[in-house]
């Protein structure tokens, strides 16, 4: 049986297939390695290459796109979200935000993100990841971008790794679909509709997020579930429809042009209905 934290691995923040390793120092130190691929086997015939949970923004930001604040969800929030499903959806958001901005060199608003997220992360009861060591490294960091993307990507790793061990698995579902949207929704906005083309590595990097949330629905389908997870699904399925008439398209076109727009319309949709 596949374990859950194995197919976790493989879907969250996803988007990078193959990548080489980077090996970098944290907090300024040269002697500490940071491996960013691992490969994980959850059945004898399959293989998984993993990149670490930022890897999707730094492939948009290779792709020398601008950053754009306004596709976060605006810190402020924060304080709107007052059930524990809504807390582990948008701390997931959250996370995802803090990623973008700690790839794309933005000082002040990671740590911004950092302690929203960390404020969401008390009221969840995550004892790893989120912690004031953490927020110490950061502020001796904010000048040091190389540690901020280490920190920040550790800090998430922590947390989830931790929720798993505590068999909190229910409430990592939640984590993992709000990031999940909300790296998806970023990704969209930063194309953009009107300067779509087919054969643009990021639309093709789009499209390849159908096999991601197929993944994403696998793995939920061995989690407890609660009625507001359920219906959660139900959207996520109505995306995964939208993305099998992919499978339609000639070889040389990944996705259209109204398949994108479609897909985009959708999960946009469940994101506000995610932080609003």
């Amino acid at each position: 049986m596949k374990s859950k934290f194995t197919i976790l691995l493989v879907i969250l923040y996803i988007g990078m297939f193959h990548y080489s390793c980077v090996n970098k120092g944290k907090d300024g130190d040269s002697d500490k390695d940071s491996v960013n691929e691992e490969t994980f086997t959850t059945d004898p015939k399959t293989r998984y290459k993993l990149p670490t949970p930022v890897e999707l923004y730094r492939f948009l930001k290779e792709q020398n796109l601008p950053f754009k604040k306004e596709l976060m969800n605006p810190s402020k929030n924060e304080s709107k979200y007052n059930t524990a499903d809504r807390k582990a959806l948008n701390f997931g958001v959250y996370a995802s935000d803090l990623a973008y901005c700690a790839v794309f060199e933005k000082p002040q608003e990671t740590y911004e993100y950092f302690k929203t997220s960390r404020s969401l992360a008390d009221q969840l009861s995550l004892a790893e990841g989120f912690n004031e060591v953490i927020a110490k490294r950061i502020e001796k960091n904010l000048n040091n971008l190389d540690s901020l993307y280490d920190i920040t990507s550790d800090a998430y790793w922590d947390a989830c790794t931790y929720l798993e061990s505590q068999g909190k698995e229910d409430v990592l579902a939640f984590i993992i679909v709000g990031s999940w949207i909300e790296s998806v929704n970023i990704t969209f906005g930063m194309v953009g509709v009107d300067k779509f083309s087919p054969t643009s590595e990021i639309v093709i990097r789009v499209a390849e997020q159908q096999l991601l949330l197929d993944n994403l629905l696998d793995y939920l389908t061995g989690v407890k579930k609660n009625d507001q997870m359920n219906k959660i699904i139900l959207k996520l399925k109505d995306i995964q429809e939208s993305y099998d008439k992919l499978y339609d398209n000639q070889p040389d076109v990944p996705i259209t042009k109204s398949q994108f727009k479609e897909i985009y319309q959708k999960v946009k949709n469940l994101r506000n209905a995610f932080v609003s």
